[in-house]
């Protein structure tokens, strides 16, 4: 057989396979048409419903729980300047009159306010210095990596370091300026890394941690005053 009747012996046994394939998903279908369209209703029921839930459902509620988080929010503002036990307890638990971020988590569950409310319960109970649930509470918020979700990795850090558990401190702590653009924030968070290095007397990463203050971030040294800090890890460290 010669190469030109090869290649034409191929094309037609390729248009046999294509046809074949056609005249099978045919069959399929004139076999299974009401199982096909019955699935294509179905997905499309289903889509109306959520579009439903969403509009008529969710967002209702997404804007009455909003609403209620004005007064916990204010106990919780208060607390924080004040360190006043009970005006926590006022934001975690609310009273007669309003709802706080535990009722909110409850009542408004799928929610991106009630998302909210359970970072909100974690500062609370951080402020009321019950680490564990306020891990607990901050590791349920679920939340893009912004400037938000870092802090609230910080702050789960600090729990940590509360807890002496320096290996998750340090996991935690590490994971919140990872990618965060606050100059601040990250050179507070690394010299709370290396006091953790310190106490553990591995001075070599303590000067590690402080070095990257003085380099990276010269404003934020020279206002918190590492020097002594770095001095005395780079004598320990032997440098």
């Amino acid at each position: 057989m010669t190469k030109k009747e090869t290649l034409g012996a191929k094309k037609e046994s390729a248009e046999a396979q294509n046809d074949n394939f056609i005249t099978k998903l045919f069959s399929f279908f004139k076999k299974y048409s009401n199982l096909v369209y019955g699935v294509c209703i179905a997905i499309l029921v289903i889509a109306i419903g959520l579009i439903c839930f969403n509009r008529f459902y969710l967002q209702p509620r997404a804007e009455k729980a909003s609403l209620a988080m004005t007064k916990p929010i204010e106990y919780l503002m208060t607390a924080s300047q004040t360190a006043d036990s009970s005006a926590f307890m006022l934001a975690l638990e609310g009273d007669e009159e309003f709802d706080g971020f535990l009722n909110i988590i409850s009542d408004y569950k799928m929610t991106p306010t009630a998302n909210t409310a359970k970072y909100m319960a974690g500062v609370c109970y951080f402020g009321l210095k019950d680490y564990e649930t306020a891990v607990e509470y901050l590791q349920q918020f679920k939340q893009k990596e912004d400037y938000i979700w870092y802090g609230c990795q910080g702050l789960i850090g600090d729990c940590y370091d509360e807890l002496g558990d320096t290996k998750q401190a340090l996991a935690f702590y590490n994971k919140s300026i990872k990618n965060q653009e606050n100059d601040f924030y990250n050179a507070t968070t690394l010299f709370k890394i290396g006091q953790i290095y310190e106490r553990e007397s591995n001075w070599e990463k303590a000067y590690e941690a402080y070095s990257t203050i003085q380099n990276d971030y010269a404003t934020e040294y020279a206002n918190m005053g590492i020097d002594r800090y770095l001095e005395r890890a780079k004598v320990n460290a032997g440098k």
